[in-house]
């Protein structure tokens, strides 16, 4: 009764407010979860059932208002499950989120046959009841990300390679790309499909009708089985040589993909806010969406050695670790002047911005994960002591 009760007082509370949202970013971690981020909670699959963490209270319970439900799952013997808050986890069921008044999940619902290569959208009521089938999207195996922003909902995939006769993938025809389904049409677009190089694909971002993202892949001719030899070897230099980071832009309106810029021979690119940070053994590197422009910062060779970059708003944070091991967050300004937030010898991590909020990562120092929250405010003062545990994420491991 007081998880109920919880429920529908939040319920209550935040679906006026539902509209106001501008993005909702689903995030899939290495503990095979999914995590929808909002400014006032969070959205994950546990046990074939949808759960939700109301960040103010921090009560982690089932999506479900229903009286007196049992919260039974999908089973053999319960195929047709009456609990909202049934849903189907892993490669059918990536990214369940709240999104203008309106609760989507991106997968395959109980009641309907999986099939591999394909993916329904689902649109419900912000309670998770009244549930609609409105689009289905071909081609797509695993979901690496999922934006919902304007009327639409952009997700980027991974199919890794056709399925044979003896259901072992041929990890070769490896494939990526991206698709957009409009929310009030439903119509579904396809990007451009990369079929050659073992792709992967990164970063997902949208402005204006167009949807940027990295595809990484391998120099023409390189295979799974030499990629896997090189692994037992220097896997770095392998892939330094061989590795090609291509940044598409994909026109929602027009239905073409180009692919703005290629970097080769470099270590990392990311795509942050549709720009691109590129990291060399000796330089960093933006380059702009906008004006095609590669600028290069002036940054410290050894801060580029073992720094991550984040951006917000326009704003650039970096982690880096110093000579006694700790991680010292910076804010960057004018892409060279940095100022010290904090550091800590817990490892934190930033896995998303949320309006006023910074969701993050902590490993403790006996190697314990747990999902926190931070207020914008606090982390650029460093207070990071005010981070407010959410979930601890090794417990659902050491529970199974």
């Amino acid at each position: 009764m007081i998880v109920l009760l919880a429920f529908l007082i939040f319920y209550r509370n935040n679906t006026k407010q539902v509209g106001n949202r501008d993005t909702t970013h689903a995030w899939f971690s290495d503990f095979m979860d999914s995590y929808a981020y909002s400014d006032n909670m969070v959205l994950y699959q546990k046990d074939g059932l949808l759960h939700m963490i109301d960040v103010a209270s921090g009560k982690d319970i089932i999506y479900c208002g229903k009286p007196n439900c049992t919260h039974a799952r999908e089973s053999l013997k319960n195929p047709m499950p009456s609990c909202p808050a049934a849903m189907r986890e892993g490669a059918h069921g990536c990214g369940a989120a709240l999104y203008q008044n309106h609760l989507y999940f991106v997968g395959c619902m109980p009641g309907d046959n999986p099939r591999l290569g394909t993916v329904y959208l689902y649109e419900m009521d912000p309670n998770g009841e009244n549930r609609k089938k409105v689009a289905t999207i071909e081609g797509v195996e695993s979901l690496s990300s999922i934006l919902y922003q304007d009327h639409y909902v952009i997700a980027t995939y991974i199919n890794d390679g056709v399925v044979s006769g003896d259901e072992q993938p041929d990890h070769d025809k490896k494939e990526a790309g991206a698709f957009v389904v409009d929310l009030q049409s439903h119509k579904v677009f396809m990007t451009d499909r990369v079929t050659t190089g073992l792709p992967s694909i990164d970063g997902l971002y949208y402005k204006n009708e167009k949807v940027f993202y990295v595809v990484n892949h391998f120099k023409k001719g390189i295979t799974y089985e030499q990629m896997m030899k090189a692994a037992e070897g220097d896997f770095d230099a392998f892939t330094y040589e061989n590795l090609i980071y291509d940044i598409y832009q994909y026109d929602i309106q027009t239905g073409k993909s180009v692919i703005l810029k290629s970097f080769q021979q470099v270590e990392n690119v990311q795509l942050l806010e549709g720009d691109a940070y590129v990291k060399t053994k000796d330089v960093f590197l933006e380059f702009h969406k906008d004006t095609k422009e590669t600028k290069k910062w002036s940054l410290d060779k050894q801060m580029i050695k073992s720094m991550r970059l984040y951006k917000n708003q326009g704003i650039f944070y970096t982690d880096s670790r110093n000579e006694q091991g700790e991680q010292v967050f910076c804010r960057l300004d004018n892409q060279k002047e940095t100022k010290e937030l904090f550091r800590s010898k817990n490892k934190i991590y930033i896995v998303a911005f949320c309006g006023s909020s910074i969701y993050v990562t902590k490993e403790t120092e006996d190697g314990r994960f747990f999902l926190g929250v931070i207020a914008r405010d606090d982390f650029e003062k460093g207070k990071i002591e005010n981070i407010k545990i959410l979930k601890d994420l090794n417990a659902d491991n050491e529970n199974e």
